[in-house]
């Protein structure tokens, strides 16, 4: 089995961006705000006013989230890194095509059959762990809903660039999401298996069954929220596109 390695950064590691790869300039626009500042293609994309960028998605949502702002971007252009001071247009954009570029080193290892059990175990606790923070986060405020969740529209663009890795890339996304949806079915919500969990827990504090009308209240109304949720999710989905 070979597992490839990936980074401790809980924001890549969400979304399995390997260590290393970063967003690139392919294109700039001819008299665009971008090609005024002096970026050029080929420049890779560091950070956008500080902040480290991972992926190329990352550096649109916060371009586009800047309009009429002045951004300081910093690039890496023959192996020297440079700030360029750049203001999206009216239309939130400077003029950019932006692609990825891998600037790390990739190691594979082959392990055993025990040993393979033993890592795999291993990457269930660390993504079990972030699938929690992520949650969390998003309660506290700390991420944005549409950013943590997707539907399966995000669901099919992640596995088309996890294929595009190649086999064991795309076996592990789907592993992650067999994980996730785990993860979130035993949550206590009606419905879901881990609402159906806190029911038997109830009556068997109350020690007497929980009347058939209530349980079929409760089980509509979650359903009903679900599907709710499921259509802000798709909604969010379509959006993005």
């Amino acid at each position: 089995v070979q597992r490839k390695l990936i980074p401790d950064d809980e924001t890549q590691a969400m979304f399995l961006i390997p260590e290393g790869v970063k967003p690139a300039i392919g294109e700039v626009v001819k008299d665009s705000p971008a090609e005024k500042s002096g970026i050029k293609a080929g420049d890779i994309l560091l950070a956008i006013n500080d902040e480290s960028l991972y992926s190329s998605q990352q550096a649109t949502d916060i371009i586009s989230s800047n309009k009429d702002q002045e951004l300081k971007i910093t690039v890496e252009r023959n192996k020297v890194k440079k700030d360029v001071f750049v203001t999206p247009g009216s239309d939130a954009k400077i003029g950019v095509l932006i692609g990825t570029v891998f600037m790390g080193e990739t190691q594979m290892k082959t392990y055993g059959a025990f040993e393979s059990v033993y890592y795999g175990w291993k990457d269930i606790e660390k993504m079990t762990a972030l699938t929690f923070s992520m949650i969390g986060k998003v309660f506290t405020g700390d991420v944005e809903f549409k950013k943590a969740f997707g539907g399966p529209i995000k669901i099919a663009q992640i596995a088309a660039k996890s294929a595009d890795s190649g086999i064991s890339s795309f076996l592990y996304f789907l592993a992650l999401l067999s994980l996730s949806l785990a993860i979130l079915n035993i949550m206590p919500f009606p419905v879901l298996d881990g609402g159906h969990l806190v029911m038997i827990l109830i009556e068997s504090a109350i020690k007497r069954e929980i009347p058939i009308k209530i349980k079929m209240a409760i089980q509509n109304t979650g359903l009903v929220l679900l599907l709710l949720l499921m259509a802000f999710i798709i909604y969010n989905d379509i959006l993005s596109l």
